[in-house]
């Protein structure tokens, strides 16, 4: 199909060809890059977002232990739970919030990502909240009761479950530390691979471009080949190249072009040769 077309088509289709190689290894080295770019954004927004949650987590726990301790100083009211009690509950409240929340963001994070590795110690974090608050309930409890003493020893135990609280707390900030340096590295490697993807795919789509738009400016030079005025014996009708070499008519143009010839005989040569014949007979 291409060996049909003139010249100057060919040229023209080489031409196109050229640019849609150029353009279309430019539009998938962007493409690569753009797919990393957003992976990593992704992680980064993720990693974020889940500190940012745990970071509230443990300031509300901070102010959990703040109106515990409160509780069991101020003055109790005879109807309903005391400020302390109320603070502590909506802490509480928010706490569990912000647990389930993270709990969320990790589920739905790609697999690749691997941060479902975080959702046991999460879970187990939240254990910890729920039986500090519960120890802490006991305490309330008693104040209720209007007996200190055992207010105060309740507290010991919701002190216990507060130690078990932060001790969860830090398992699960060290193991997200750890997951987003692995994370960081496994990236970077991604990124090093699209980079090299891109280098390959610029590089070949360069070499192709190229080796296209050589064979155009052949076809170029072909053409101009036969171009301008053309030395040719009147007698034999050869044809002198550029070296100075004398050449027959067929022999040139097929050198030159894409032109092939068929020989055959017209009627005026055919007439001429037949009164030779019979002349000559």
């Amino acid at each position: 199909m291409f060996h049909q077309l003139s010249l100057k088509d060919r040229i023209i289709a080489l031409l196109i060809g050229a640019t849609l190689l150029g353009s279309a290894s430019s539009g998938v080295s962007i493409w690569a890059l753009d797919q990393v770019a957003r992976r990593s954004q992704a992680a980064a927004m993720l990693e974020l977002e889940v500190s940012e949650t745990l970071g509230q987590v443990a300031a509300g726990h901070l102010q959990q232990t703040a109106a515990l301790e409160r509780a069991l100083w101020e003055q109790r009211p005879e109807v309903g739970p005391s400020q302390g009690e109320r603070r502590f509950e909506a802490r509480a409240a928010a706490i569990w919030d912000g647990l389930q929340e993270v709990s969320a963001l990790l589920s739905s994070a790609p697999a690749e990502g691997e941060a479902a590795e975080l959702l046991s110690p999460v879970a187990k974090l939240d254990a910890a909240h729920n039986l500090y608050a519960d120890r802490a309930r006991e305490v309330f409890s008693a104040l209720a009761a209007g007996d200190r003493a055992e207010a105060r020893a309740r507290a010991s135990a919701a002190e216990a479950a507060s130690a078990g609280f932060q001790v969860a707390l830090e398992e699960v900030l060290a193991q997200g530390s750890a997951r987003a340096r692995a994370e960081l590295t496994r990236l970077g490697k991604e990124e090093s691979r699209a980079i090299v993807l891109v280098g390959m795919l610029a590089t070949g789509g360069i070499l192709a471009t190229l080796l296209v738009l050589f064979r155009a400016m052949h076809l170029v030079s072909r053409v101009q080949s036969l171009s301008g005025l053309l030395p040719i014996c009147a007698q034999c009708k050869s044809i002198r190249d550029d070296q100075g070499y004398w050449n027959q008519l067929e022999l040139f143009v097929e050198k030159n072009s894409d032109a092939q010839f068929t020989h055959g005989l017209c009627e005026p040569c055919v007439d001429k040769l037949k009164a030779e014949t019979k002349k000559a007979a």
